[in-house]
């Protein structure tokens, strides 16, 4: 490889070529600056010499002279030479006008002042000419004179004063502006000058920047061939690392999709088991209602076979009465002379009564008896009702403890179904995350081979740096 300069020897002449340029930048500045003082003091000069006040006054004057003119030829009646002077008089306030409007240099406030004196009275001395020109032409000289007086006159006085301020204000300017532009030329001399030192002290101070720069340069770059050295080596091992990381997580992930499928397949058994339980919930929730149901209804028929009971206690009393009144009845008839005058006529009878009183009695009895068998059918039906009524009591109650199961078994389905959902979620997530970090895992096995790579690519930078920096091969 062929020798090249260091980055230090290139700085430096970079730093001698520029401050030559300086050097010829700041002669041609002093020199540009002399010839600029020159020509601003030759200007002014100039500008001084080139009276536009004065020239002014002299139209002005003119201007007045045509006005004389004129009514002094309006005397002799010339109306021919009235005329002329009118024209000349026109002309002469048009080039008044003119150089008004090109007066550039009272840029000022006093200077601005008079020239709208000069653009207020110029129009009423004009004014005031045509009035005169109008009159001598008729010759009405005298008339004129007033017209003069009163309308010309004080425009004219008006105008010459503003003119003389207007000299005064002029030659004010340009002694000013000599004077400005000759400060200006000595503040850009000394301005140069100063600049030229700052460019040496600047010079003097990058030569040395230049040359710690370069020993900088020096140390870092054998410190970046240094670190080069190990980059490469640990993006070699993270790429294996990360090769042996991509191939343990597509194993998991693969066992993680056995698993998801597994939890999905419980899943809905637990879900299908969760509805069963709510099934048989409400299954149990009827039947617990239709024992309830059957509950009231025994109640109600052991309230009704209370009352059969009570009723034939009552009926028995009563088939005792007429026994007893059979009984009495069947006495009466036997012996009818115990009854006195009332027994007399009621023997007639008496067989007839006979044979009621021992029918009634044995139809008392055989009711009686019939109504002994029905009670005891009561009572023993009666006992057996309790009997079936604590058995039903008995059932409710189981009923009760069975539906409450039912309801804890219902219950504790839907917590697992949830919890084997969340399961299955996380089981899910934990899939993707896996599949992720294997993707994650072979894109930084890429990301380490490619930074091997630019390692061995900074490598060469580094070499190239060297040679920058030493101006030689390394």
């Amino acid at each position: 490889m062929k020798s090249q300069m260091s980055i230090g020897t290139k700085l430096l002449a970079g730093v001698g070529v520029l401050v030559l340029m300086l050097a010829a930048l700041a002669a041609g500045a002093l020199y540009s600056t002399g010839s600029l003082g020159t020509e601003l003091t030759s200007s002014a000069t100039a500008g001084n010499r080139t009276d536009m006040a004065g020239e002014m006054a002299a139209l002005l004057q003119m201007m007045r002279t045509d006005e004389r003119g004129m009514v002094m030829f309006s005397a002799t009646n010339d109306l021919a030479q009235v005329s002329a002077e009118g024209t000349l008089f026109d002309q002469r306030a048009t080039a008044f006008g003119q150089l008004i409007r090109g007066f550039k240099l009272v840029a000022t406030e006093r200077g601005l002042q008079y020239m709208a004196i000069l653009d207020e009275e110029l129009p009423k001395y004009v004014q005031a000419e045509g009035q005169i020109r109008q009159l001598c032409e008729a010759g009405k000289t005298a008339d004129s004179a007033a017209v003069r007086r009163d309308q010309a006159a004080p425009a004219v006085a008006a105008i010459s004063k503003a003119l003389s301020e207007l000299k005064d204000v002029q030659r004010n300017l340009f002694k000013q502006t000599s004077a400005e532009g000759a400060q200006q030329v000595s503040f850009a001399r000394w301005l140069i000058w100063s600049l030229m030192v700052l460019s040496l002290l600047a010079a003097g101070i990058v030569t040395r920047i230049v040359m710690s720069m370069s020993g900088q340069l020096r140390t870092a770059a054998a410190a970046l061939d240094e670190g080069i050295t190990q980059i490469d080596t640990a993006a070699s091992q993270v790429a294996s690392s990360s090769q042996s990381l991509a191939e343990g997580a597509s194993q998991q992930a693969a066992s993680l999709e056995e698993t998801s499928a597994s939890t999905e397949e419980i899943t809905s058994m637990t879900r299908n088991n969760a509805q069963s339980s709510r099934s048989a919930a409400q299954v149990m929730t009827t039947v617990h209602n239709k024992v309830a149901e059957g509950n009231r209804a025994l109640e109600e028929m052991m309230v009704s076979m209370q009352e059969i009971n009570t009723s034939s206690d009552k009926i028995a009393k009563i088939i005792k009465v007429i026994d007893e009144i059979a009984f009495q009845t069947n006495i009466l008839a036997s012996n009818p002379a115990r009854a006195g005058e009332a027994g007399a006529g009621f023997a007639v009878v008496a067989d007839e009564v006979r044979n009621l009183a021992q029918r009634s009695a044995q139809a008392s009895k055989d009711t009686a008896a019939l109504i002994d068998e029905s009670i005891a059918s009561s009572r023993s039906g009666k006992e057996r009702l309790e009997k079936v009524s604590n058995v039903i009591h008995a059932i409710t109650s189981s009923a009760e403890e069975v539906k409450t199961l039912v309801d804890s078994v219902s219950s504790g389905s839907e917590e697992q179904t949830r919890g084997i959902e969340q399961i299955s979620k996380a089981v899910a997530h934990m899939d993707q995350t896996t599949q992720t970090t294997a993707a994650t895992a072979e894109e930084g096995a890429s990301a380490a081979e490619e930074l091997s790579a630019q390692a061995q690519t900074m490598a060469v930078a580094v070499r190239q740096l060297r040679v920058l920096v030493d101006g030689s091969a390394a």
